[in-house]
């Protein structure tokens, strides 16, 4: 186990750096019917500075796959890899970016799809080093099953991890078709507006296990003043609404709703889920940056 810790932080280091500047795909989620046609958004790529896009297909236990490459200079796409379905795939340049297009769906294009170009970093000696950044993916559902909104439930956790003045909301998502959804914050003070929350850099954990989705959010309790919290998910363009909120006191912990053993067993378990998913992605992304420069074939 000792000596898979300096490669475990190798990958995580080289992934970091990957992902410190990001392509824009401004859908996290896609769902469409067999048969349908979908468009995947591209944006950013003036910050790619060898002049190629590429589309990757990643679907759950199975490796990154290149799809189709783009030249932004003569704006050309090529489609020559290995992939068994790249003859469904082309690319359409918009003034907003470069779109992975697929004209006809089908069930084996269920995956998650990653935009990336190579970034150059100078050295002080001369020359310069390649690295890959991505986008944050877009993940495609394809199902001919009716839609089916979410149930929403939002809980508190107390958990002796936090220091005082944090506390953690879980809200879930479940019974829902496609199981897709993205999740979102509201709070109000007492007596005061309604205020939407940010998305949480660091501070809110997800898990996906079969149609049920869960997120932890770590929240800061105000010294003076006690907020009503409540979650909503987006689904299929509609917005669903925990029935119920969740009071966190001035200066206190959210109510113990659940038994503590309990609380402490599931958020040791979204936590160690997450580490894991975090850390093979890493990894996946640190392979990639090694041996991709040896690979691509370029026009």
């Amino acid at each position: 186990m000792l000596l898979l810790l300096p490669a475990a932080l190798c990958c995580l280091c080289s992934a970091l750096v990957t992902t410190a500047t990001q392509l824009t795909q401004d859908k996290l989620f896609l769902s469409r019917g067999v048969e349908k046609s979908v468009s995947m958004s591209c944006g950013g790529t003036e910050q790619c500075d060898v002049k190629q896009v590429y589309w990757f297909q990643k679907k759950d236990g199975q490796p990154f796959e290149i799809i189709i490459q783009y030249n932004l200079e003569n704006e050309i796409s090529q489609s020559s890899y290995n992939h068994p379905d790249k003859d469904d795939f082309s690319i359409l340049k918009t003034d907003s970016g470069i779109n992975l297009i697929i004209a006809m769906t089908k069930a084996a294009h269920s995956a998650t799809y990653y935009c990336a170009c190579y970034k150059e970093v100078p050295h002080r000696s001369g020359g310069s080093n390649k690295y890959m950044i991505f986008g944050s993916g877009t993940h495609l559902y394809i199902t001919n099953d009716r839609v089916k909104k979410p149930t929403v439930g939002v809980y508190p956790l107390a958990s002796s991890a936090h220091p005082e003045g944090r506390g953690s909301l879980l809200c879930v998502a479940s019974d829902m078709s496609p199981p897709l959804v993205r999740f979102s914050w509201k709070r109000q003070k007492e007596g005061g507006a309604v205020e939407e929350l940010p998305d949480a850099e660091g501070e809110q954990l997800e898990v996906r296990a079969g149609g049920h989705v869960a997120t932890i959010r770590v929240v800061d309790r105000d010294p003076v003043h006690s907020y009503k919290y409540w979650c909503s998910v987006q689904h299929e363009g509609k917005t669903e609404d925990a029935p119920e909120q969740q009071e966190v006191a001035a200066g206190g912990r959210p109510g113990p709703h659940v038994r503590p053993w309990d609380q402490e067993r599931l958020l040791c378990l979204m936590y160690t889920v997450l580490m894991g998913k975090s850390l093979v992605y890493s990894c996946g992304l640190g392979l990639i940056n090694l041996t991709r420069p040896r690979t691509v074939h370029r026009p």
